[in-house]
Formats: structure tokens, C-alpha cells, sequence
């Protein structure tokens, strides 16, 4: 899960139910960022968006203690309930105010800021993250102005959370008693045209048994919550073969997907029968390309003529 907020010097963010001093290009920003993302909102929040009403071109989540029907949106009355609305969407931004932030901030993975150079009367305020050392700045914009104010866009990322945290993620072997639990995965609706049905993936597995293909479950815990089929690619140039990846869409916006590719990827540097690994990503498939870029793999730029609309991607292992 995801956040985008706008802070002033004191990581004060608003007073009295509004924020007292804006920019035009942090609300620029703001629709580039959640661009068709699902939204998680509280409902005075909600009430000083214009016309109090959702959010256009996005799947509205509405955090409220009130029973409310809001034409438009989702209305959810927990944190917990907000969380597992999140969890069937790709992406999923938590916009504020305050008391939705404070509540779903433990759950939140990437943070996007905007940094207002000016010190207004707050009365609500966000978590400081450069104070806070479980956060790091992985990005940030130049300094900019408009009508004599500073500002820039920056991106927070929580680093990796502990096993005690999260609960570790492990690889797991397939057998006869966790393969049922694999085939009950769910593929979000974003990434069906992407990615087969979990029981395709084990199908592939057996239909590709003599490439030395291996169907990897992906667990956090005790709870299966993904799965992967990497195979042996001999024909020039030799390499891995990612042939398929998913994250559980209940289990996705964790860090999880990340986790496990990390894990993958070391167990076949160490077993380093080829220098490199592929994968085949579709162009449309956003959060998928976000993941492999932050892993390094890099556009080999070659277009297969049986898939033009991909892009494939390869991670070089160290000499």
C-alpha cells in the first residue's frame, strides 16, 4: 500500500479540516501519481474535495466510523476492511486526512511527498520519515517555486521489513499436500491478460518437466501466497527462463513479490548454471515493470514477434 501527501516544514499537513497553503503543481502531481489507482479516503477529507465528491477515474474507498452511503464509493468502517478493499486493486493510495493516514501507516510501503518550503499553523501532521529510521528517501526532485513558494517531490520507501515484522518469506518445494493451496491463488483482475491461472502455472511446470522447469511456491509464514515456474532457456543466448510470477492479489502492496523475486534470484546466481536470467513483462503490466526495474533488470530491447506488446527484461548475475 502506497501513500501521496503534501507537507509543510513541520510535516504539518493541515488545519482545521483543509490545508491552509497549496500549489498548483503538487495537484499536477497528484493526479500523475494515483493516475487510475484505487484511493483510500476519510470522509471529511472526502468532503473538501470539490463538490464533496469522489475522486474521478478512480476506485474511491471511503474510511468512515459513520454508516454513510456515498454514491461512487466504497465505504469501509475499519482499517482492517480498507485494507482488504486495497488489496484487490494493483495499487492502492491512502490520500488522507490525518486519522487515515495514523491508521493505515504500519501497512504502507512507498510514500510520496511533497515538500512545501513554508511553516502555516497546523493542526494535524504527518509522520516525520526523515526521522524515522525505518524509512529512507530513495528519491528527490529539485528544488522548484511557483508564486515565490519552494517545493519538491520526493519518495519514501520502508526498508525491508524484519521476519518478526512481516513474517519471513520463503521458497517452498511443491508437493502433494501444498499444490491445492497454490491452485486456490488469486490473479487480480489487472494481470489476467498477463499472467496464467495459478493451476496453468502448475500445467506448464509438468508440460515443460524436460527443460529442468521448477514450480516454486512463494510463502509468508506458514500461508502460500504466490508462485513461480522458472525453466531452462538452452537455445542462444542460454539462460533462466522467468516464465511466470504472482503474488496472491490478497497479499499484494506488501513488499511480498519483491521478497521472493530477491530469493529466486539468489538461489540461481548460486547455482549460476547461466549468467543471466529473462523475463517477459507485458507493457501494460505497471506493477510488475516497477518490481523487475527495482531488482535491476534492464530492456534487452529485443521484440518477439510473438509477443510485440512485451518487453523483455534481463538481470546479469555477478562474475
Amino acid at each position: 500500500m502506497e501513500a501521496i501527501v503534501a507537507v509543510y516544514s513541520d510535516w504539518g499537513i493541515g488545519f482545521r479540516g483543509t490545508q491552509p497553503v497549496v500549489v498548483r503543481a503538487d495537484r499536477k502531481h497528484f493526479r500523475a501519481v494515483t493516475g487510475d489507482a484505487a484511493v483510500i479516503v476519510g470522509r471529511r477529507t472526502l468532503a473538501d474535495f470539490p463538490g464533496g465528491r469522489p475522486l474521478p477515474g478512480r476506485r474511491n474507498i471511503v474510511l468512515t466510523r459513520q454508516q454513510l452511503e456515498i454514491p461512487g464509493a466504497e465505504v469501509v468502517y475499519t482499517a482492517e476492511e480498507a485494507a482488504r478493499a486495497a488489496a484487490a486493486h494493483e495499487r492502492c493510495f491512502v490520500i488522507g486526512g490525518a486519522s487515515v493516514y495514523r491508521q493505515l501507516y504500519p501497512l504502507l510501503t512507498r510514500v510520496y511527498v511533497t515538500k512545501l518550503d513554508v511553516r502555516p499553523e497546523s493542526d494535524s501532521f504527518f509522520p516525520d520519515l526523515d526521522a524515522d529510521p525505518a524509512w529512507t528517501c530513495t528519491e528527490q526532485g529539485p528544488w522548484c517555486e511557483e508564486d515565490g513558494l519552494r517545493y519538491c517531490f520526493c519518495t519514501y520507501e520502508r526498508r525491508e521489513p524484519t521476519a518478526a515484522a512481516s513474517g519471513a518469506v520463503s521458497l517452498v518445494e511443491v508437493d502433494e499436500e501444498n499444490w491445492l493451496r497454490i491452485r486456490e491463488l488469486t490473479v487480480g483482475d489487472s494481470q489476467k491478460g498477463f499472467l496464467d491461472s495459478p493451476l496453468g502455472i502448475l500445467a506448464r511446470g509438468y508440460v515443460y518437466r524436460g527443460r529442468r522447469a521448477r514450480v516454486i511456491g512463494i510463502a509468508e509464514g506458514g500461508t502460500i501466497v504466490g508462485v513461480a515456474l522458472v525453466k531452462d532457456l538452452d537455445e542462444a543466448p542460454a539462460c533462466y527462463d522467468l516464465q511466470q510470477f504472482m503474488i496472491d492479489s490478497r497479499y499484494q502492496g506488501r513488499g511480498l513479490g519483491t521478497q521472493a523475486l530477491r530469493l529466486i534470484l539468489s538461489e540461481l546466481e548460486a547455482e549460476h548454471k547461466y549468467d543471466c536470467a529473462e523475463v517477459c513483462v507485458s507493457r501494460e503490466d505497471a506493477a510488475a515493470l516497477r518490481v523487475y526495474e527495482k531488482l535491476g533488470f534492464a530492456d534487452t530491447g529485443y521484440v518477439d514477434e510473438d509477443a510485440p506488446d512485451c518487453l523483455n527484461l534481463v538481470y546479469r548475475f555477478r562474475k
